[in-house]
Formats: C-alpha cells, structure tokens, sequence
C-alpha cells in the first residue's frame, strides 16, 4: 500500500550528487499539439531520442511509447541547467516535457549515495492572456502544470507518495523539493510525476473549446486524457538534483555563533593591545 508524506520544508545549501544514468520513456512533441519538440535532444544512451514518448490505445487513452524508451546514458535532466524563461521562449532543448501521461523516470546513483532530498525544476504556463467566463477572468495559456506529487521507489523497495515543497524561481517555472526526515542509503531512485488538477487555462479549454468545430487547436484526445481524470496536459522538467546530506540548521546557527565568538575575541585583544601601545 503506498504511503503519502509531505516534504520536509528545512532549506540548506545542500551538495549535488552526480548521478551516473537515468532510463525513462522520451518527451512529447508537435505530434501531439505542442508547439515544439520536447524531446531529451542530448541524451546519451540507448534508445531513439526523436521518438515520441506519448502514443494512444484503441480506446484513445494515452500510454508511454514503448519505441520511445531511454536507457543507459544522461542528458537535459542532469545537465546542471535550469531552465527560468518560459519553455515557450526558450531552445526547446531546455525542457523535456510530456503530454498526457505520468512519466517515471529512474535515476542510477553511485552505490551506497547518502541522499537528503530531491529537487525538480518544472516549467509552468505563461499567465499572459485572459478570457472572460461567465463574468470571471480565467488566466492562463499553454495547459502546462506542475506535478502535484511525485510517487518514489528506492532500491526496487514499496513506493512512497511525496506532495513537495514549492519554491518559485521566475513567473515561468519552478523547484519543486522533497526532503526526507533521514538520510536515504540508495543507489536506484525510481521517480514518477504525477499530474496535477487542470488549472484555469486547462478548465476553459475543456468547457469552450474541447469538441468545438472552431478549435484550430483540434486535439481529440484531450477529453478523455485530461477533461475527464481532471489532470493538466502537460508536465515539463529542465532539471533534477539528489542533495547530499548537509548539516541541520541548529548546527549550523552554533558554527555561526562559534566563528562569531572566536573573532569578538580576537578583535577585543587586538583592541586591547592597541590600547597599550597608544
């Protein structure tokens, strides 16, 4: 049975660790209605990079291409570079994002890597255009959110349901955190993302436009995908950091006040002794 924690909100500057390789089914892209190909353009293991991640069954449910699938190999995720303009601004080679599905993405770390916490840079939607609906203003364009939680397996163990700790970095994007209350001994991170509710520009879309003959968006999946289960389209990543165990807070107010103390004291018998001299 899967357990649900909220993240921990202590902030320190924690250590990166490297991560050796992560496997995960490609983004999605033009195929699918998005604007650009959000494919990991630079991954560098096996798999085809310009596949499309997001494939429909019979029924039209969206499901995770299995041609489309990475192993091995490193790329936009763990590349150091997080990404601030809107994923609609910017080289589309700074985001990686999925439409329609929950990716999980697993992470190979060095073994026996002493892990704190997880921080995921996400894309959100450019709140640059207004429709009025029923009296209100509904904001929003692009049907991008951030996952509402991310479901976490290490070492092949049972999953754990994390909501995270939100931290915002411009108006376009985000770090979302989860600490753990001890320090994790693990060297395989199986990460899925979890699509949040539809967010305002996802609600009108689906009351105005979703069916409409006038839709020059025209996507006949987004009912059934994303109007129905109530999930927002679309998730974008730029980047993923495991953090290193760092000192508690407490401890690092003491070195503070330590290093404070032993300077006070070598500027009182510096004093003192200019003192004497004058």
């Amino acid at each position: 049975m899967l357990a649900t924690f909220v993240a921990g909100t202590t902030e320190s500057a924690a250590g990166i660790i490297e991560v050796q390789n992560y496997s995960m089914v490609n983004g999605s892209g033009t195929s699918n209605w998005g604007s650009y190909n959000y494919y990991d353009t630079t991954y560098s293991g096996s798999g085809n990079k310009n596949a499309e991640g997001t494939i429909f069954d019979a029924n039209g449910k969206a499901i995770a291409n299995p041609a489309a699938m990475l192993s091995g190999g490193t790329g936009l995720l763990t590349d150091g570079v997080i990404a601030t303009q809107n994923y609609s601004q910017v080289s589309p080679g700074q985001y990686v994002g999925w439409k329609y599905i929950d990716p999980t993405i697993t992470f190979k770390l060095t073994a026996n890597s002493g892990v704190q916490g997880i921080s995921i840079a996400v894309g959100l939607s450019p709140f640059v255009q207004s429709y009025v609906v029923d009296g209100n203003v509904v904001l929003g364009s692009g049907l991008v959110g951030p996952p509402a939680t991310f479901e976490l397996s290490i070492n092949g163990g049972a999953s754990t349901i994390y909501t995270p700790v939100a931290s915002s970095v411009t108006g376009n994007s985000e770090i979302l955190t989860i600490l753990f209350p001890d320090l994790v001994v693990g060297d395989t991170f199986a990460l899925t993302l979890k699509r949040g509710p539809l967010l305002h520009d996802g609600l009108f879309y689906n009351n105005f436009y979703n069916g409409n003959p006038a839709n020059h968006i025209g996507d006949p999946q987004f009912y059934l995908n994303a109007g129905q289960p109530n999930l927002e389209p679309w998730l974008m990543v730029s980047e993923v950091q495991f953090l290193s165990a760092v000192p508690e807070p407490s401890t690092w107010v003491m070195m503070i006040a330590g290093f404070a103390g032993l300077g006070f004291v070598a500027y009182r018998r510096k004093t003192q002794s200019a003192i004497a001299m004058a």
